[in-house]
């Protein structure tokens, strides 16, 4: 009971402390529940909701503008070479991308080389030119005090589908190669890479841009097609008829061919591919893979063989050896150590008839020793007799 009658003492001196306090009239009772001020609102007008939400978005959107342009102008800011960062960033960003152009849009060149060709010029610019091609850069490789394309060619060179870069007494076959590329790639769709010997044919095309722009080649960067060899017709002497006139048989496909070696091949690649280098007249570059004229990926291919070669729908017709007078015209034209004209010597043979005649001038010519070729032919007429 003395504990009970200590608390209500205290409590109650308490409540008499409150009561004479200067702020007892303006404070409640704790132990009473408090009123609601019937006069005052139960939260914010929907207006001043919306003021607030409003002023929220204003805020956001100011921040990530000024955070966007921060980060554009970053980027923009030149690099050490003069370009740009967002420009190099999408350079990146798209490196080796495929766009795919309207056919009629579609922008085509080939870079060639040639020396001693001047027979030959008009006719490979003329198909070209009817085939779809845009441009030819033309590689004088010629000596310096030889023939010049400006002799036979000069309507092309005024009208500007060929453009003759002077390679005059270079010898530098490889390094052509790569400087077309590396001037012209980011003009063209597509860039060809073909001899005036070589002459593409494709099934069912007479214009090139719709074979290129066809959707099987949309993930392709580079196109692999084979040579095929025509023969030489038996043609001992030059003439001046055009070589689709003159050489019309091909080889024996593919049963003249005992090495898979042979089995070459030529490519077309895209233009815009950053980082290429340009290394290799078959396969151009290495740093890439290729598909056959069918689209597929040719992902097997040892040094530059098909492993399934076509020589019936998508190809390149290689004149290569014409006549037997033309074919070593041009084993003179590089100084071919004796194996090598024994070897190259051999490979025509292989695509061409064996006759007296032939084996004759080329040793007459040439000093090549055939005795071979000739003991061949020797075996065959005793077992006909």
């Amino acid at each position: 009971m003395s504990e009970i009658s200590s608390f209500q003492k205290k409590e109650m001196q308490s409540i008499n402390l409150d009561e004479n306090s200067p702020s007892s009239s303006k404070q409640s009772n704790k132990y009473q529940p408090l009123k609601k001020d019937e006069n005052k609102s139960s939260g914010y007008p929907i207006f001043s909701k919306i003021k607030v939400i409003l002023e929220l978005s204003f805020i956001l959107l100011a921040f990530f503008l000024a955070l966007k342009k921060a980060i554009s102008t970053f980027l923009n800011k030149d690099n050490p070479d003069g370009t740009s960062k967002l420009s190099s960033q999408n350079n990146l960003a798209n490196e080796n991308k495929i766009i795919r152009k309207e056919t009629n849009n579609l922008k085509i060149c080939i870079c060639t080389v040639g020396k001693k060709e001047n027979r030959y010029i008009k006719e490979f610019v003329q198909f070209y030119e009817k085939f779809g091609v845009d441009k030819i850069y033309l590689y004088d490789y010629n000596n310096v005090n030889d023939e010049k394309f400006s002799d036979v060619i000069s309507d092309y060179i005024n009208n500007g589908f060929v453009e003759v870069l002077d390679w005059r007494g270079k010898n530098e076959y490889i390094g052509m190669l790569n400087d077309c590329y590396q001037k012209y790639y980011q003009q063209y769709d597509w860039l060809m890479f073909y001899d005036i010997d070589e002459y593409i044919h494709l099934k069912n095309y007479g214009n090139i841009k719709p074979f290129l722009n066809d959707e099987k080649f949309n993930n392709c960067k580079k196109i692999y097609l084979n040579w095929v060899f025509h023969t030489d017709n038996d043609l001992l002497y030059y003439d001046n008829r055009t070589l689709q006139e003159r050489f019309p048989f091909i080889e024996s496909k593919p049963s003249s061919i005992n090495n898979e070696s042979l089995y070459y091949i030529k490519s077309i690649i895209r233009g815009n591919l950053t980082n290429i280098t340009v290394d290799c007249k078959y396969k151009l570059s290495n740093q890439i893979k290729g598909c056959n004229g069918f689209g597929q990926e040719e992902p097997n291919l040892l040094g530059f063989n098909f492993e399934h070669p076509d020589f019936e729908n998508y190809y390149i017709d290689h004149y290569f050896y014409k006549s037997v007078e033309e074919f070593v015209e041009k084993l003179s034209l590089v100084d071919y150590d004796i194996e090598f004209k024994n070897e190259t010597i051999g490979r025509f043979f292989q695509y061409n008839n064996v006759t007296y005649e032939k084996i004759d001038y080329i040793e007459n010519k040439t000093g090549v020793n055939l005795s071979l070729y000739r003991n061949i032919l020797n075996e065959r007429s005793n077992k006909t007799n």
